[in-house]
């Protein structure tokens, strides 16, 4: 992947984290996943693990995501500066 494409996609994650409706999305999966959790009998563990490893998905789309902005910011800064300018306004929306 070349240094622009990181940049790209490093600029659309941003983009996608500072979604309102994204964020909403995340808060509410969140919430319903704890909010399942706290209704698993004691006693079903397998149900709980279950439940544990949504959450956990959950949260590693949103690391994900803020991997590659920051990797798209690595990248932009390993630029040459002439061609720094030239890149710079993927992040700039």
């Amino acid at each position: 992947m070349t240094a622009e494409d990181e940049i790209r996609r490093g600029s659309e994650a941003a983009r996608l984290l500072s979604e309102p409706l994204l964020k909403k999305a995340f808060e509410d999966l969140k919430a319903g996943i704890v909010q399942q959790w706290s209704e698993v009998p004691a006693r079903d563990a397998e149900g709980r693990e279950w439940i544990w490893r949504h959450y956990k998905a959950v949260e590693a789309t949103e690391g994900m995501l803020r991997t590659y902005v920051e990797s798209g910011r690595i990248a932009l800064s390993r630029l040459e500066p002439t061609r720094v300018e030239k890149v710079k306004k993927f992040f700039v929306r």
